[in-house]
């Protein structure tokens, strides 16, 4: 039942918008349809006799020491006086000529409404006495409106038509918000499924939700200009069914028709420089297609050029997409409505300057991630160390780069930060076939009673017995420097997990102390404070004689004589 109704409603308020749509064409059509005409500069000025606010025919002229404006103005006040004079019947108006004084009265009665001279009809074609005839016409007519409106029962009836138009204005107006309600609801839920998100060039400007938001707003704008629309023809039917207001609805029906004509006549103007910009979009798009097009490829594989990786298509593709772009931009831009205006110009050079002045950050850290792409320096999913940072590159873009550590944190590095820091990148090593995988390392320290190549086979079958440590190519130690009281042995082994480096690294610890502790080698480092001749030799016992023993202490006595 409710959606019998409101389809109903839907019918009876489209065809009162319809209604209302037709009467506002008429009102505004002509100033649509009309041509544009070429302004002429008359050599006189030119003012229009007027009669209740109606314009009824021009005065150019100068007569003698009276002025057009001040002949426009005397006649104008003497017609209304004679119109106001019911008694006056229309059949007293009429031309007298003057052919000896060269100009024809035109009276009402013994008045003497104005005078037609023979200078009065130069450049119209027509004798004096036909201009005379002509005014006398117009005259009568506009005096016969004009009592014909001022009547009592002329009144009346627009005082009639004024409920009428009102009491329709009411339900319209109560009929349009009881729908816009239903119809607003419809098209949200339109929205939520069928709206895609706004793209330009295979960039996302607006997401769906944006575009739907933005169709809300327009649909508001659209009752907001239809209830104006009501509301103005409302008041300008009003105003034009009484005599004493028809002037000033004649005049707001004129300032919308200059205003719509003005608007149409430059629109009219501009469509050539819309088809060129048009053109220009045109061309861009497809200029963009193509160039993803080849870029893609280059991606997949599929085309390849010397010295160009393929890590570098993406990238390469965005600033050559912004070049064209704002190559297009640049040649679209004087064919804009308004671009050649000084306001217009002013506000692109604050805009630039705000630009410039605001940006400088922002262009350091762009440079930044146009270097570290080109120089390969590292790629999402590399483990590296730039700075104090270390982690898994997550993300880069032109202006940050986000690092992933292993104790969860993101770390976000602005790229000229990121190019002034030392870069390690550990999983550089294993994308390269030609090279050896990462070296993992570690560092004890024992003392030099410990026999090193009992520590070496230790070491090594720690590292072997870690998880992700490759056998091939095999684990090896190093000396790495003989301190006064011990030996730093520092074990290098062969990984293809950089991403596990602390768990390797924690795990390896664990095993050097366990394969230590199990052939009887106490990781520590000793300082010793030795008497020589009293202490056993620091030097390990295979390099020691059979029957070594220990020295023991040598004790004197001194006797005193007494």
């Amino acid at each position: 039942m409710k959606a019998r109704q409101l389809q109903w409603w839907s019918r009876f308020i489209g065809l009162g918008l319809g209604l209302l749509l037709a009467v506002s064409l008429s009102l505004f059509w002509p100033a649509l349809a009309q041509s544009p005409t070429p302004t002429v500069s008359p050599t006189s000025p030119t003012y229009y006799v007027t009669l209740d606010g109606q314009e009824l025919f021009p005065i150019r002229e100068r007569i003698s020491s009276f002025t057009p404006e001040q002949r426009t103005k005397i006649i104008s006040e003497r017609l209304k006086q004679l119109a106001e004079d019911v008694r006056l019947e229309l059949d007293q108006f009429r031309t007298v000529d003057n052919p000896k004084g060269g100009f024809t009265d035109i009276m009402a009665g013994d008045t003497i409404i104005f005078s037609v001279f023979d200078t009065d009809t130069q450049g119209l074609g027509l004798s004096r006495q036909e201009l005379a005839n002509s005014h006398l016409e117009t005259i009568k007519t506009a005096v016969s409106n004009y009592r014909e409106s001022h009547r009592p029962s002329s009144i009346l009836f627009g005082a009639f038509l004024t409920v009428i138009t009102t009491i329709i204005t009411v339900f319209i107006f109560k009929v349009f918000n009881k729908i816009r309600t239903p119809l607003q609801e419809k098209l949200q839920a339109w929205e939520r499924s069928h709206i895609p998100p706004l793209r330009l060039f295979d960039t996302e400007i607006l997401t769906a939700d944006r575009v739907a938001d933005g169709l809300d707003e327009l649909f508001k704008l659209v009752s907001l200009f239809l209830i104006l629309l009501i509301s103005y023809t409302y008041v300008h039917l009003v105003l034009s069914y009484f005599p004493w207001t028809r002037q000033i609805s004649a005049s707001l029906l004129e300032n919308i028709q200059v205003a719509v004509s003005t608007l149409w006549q430059d629109f009219a103007n501009y469509i050539p420089n819309l088809i060129f910009v048009g053109f220009i979009i045109l061309v861009t798009f497809y200029t963009l297609r193509f160039t993803r097009f080849i870029f893609t490829e280059i991606d997949r594989g599929n085309i390849t050029f010397p010295g160009f990786y393929q890590e570098w298509s993406k990238p390469t593709y965005n600033i050559v997409r912004a070049l064209i772009i704002a190559f297009a931009a640049i040649i679209a831009f004087p064919y804009l409505p308004g671009s050649g205006s000084p306001a217009f110009q002013g506000v692109s050079v604050f805009l630039g300057l705000l630009l410039s002045l605001g940006s400088s950050g922002a262009v350091s850290n762009i440079v930044g991630g146009a270097i570290l792409t080109y120089t390969r320096a590292f790629k999402v999913g590399d483990v590296v160390k730039i700075g104090e940072a270390q982690g898994q590159i997550t993300e880069q873009t032109l202006l940050v780069t986000r690092i992933y550590t292993p104790k969860n944190l993101t770390i976000t590095i602005p790229n000229a930060t990121v190019v002034s820091s030392q870069i390690i990148n550990f999983s550089a090593a294993g994308q390269d076939a030609t090279r050896q995988p990462l070296i993992l390392s570690t560092t004890i320290t024992l003392g030099y009673d410990t026999p090193w190549k009992k520590v070496y086979e230790a070491m090594i079958d720690a590292a072997l017995g870690t998880q992700n440590i490759l056998k091939e190519p095999a684990p090896f130690v190093w000396q790495t420097s003989l301190n006064d009281f011990h030996v730093s042995y520092e074990i290098n082994a062969y990984t293809d997990r950089p991403e596990r480096m602390p768990w390797i690294l924690a795990e390896l610890h664990q095993n050097l102390q366990d394969y230590c502790n199990q052939v009887g080698i106490e990781i520590m480092s000793p300082n010793f404070h030795a008497m020589r001749d009293g202490n056993r030799t620091t030097i390990p016992e295979n390099y020691l004689p059979a029957d070594y023993q220990p020295p023991g202490f040598k004790i004197e006595s001194e006797s005193k004589s007494s």
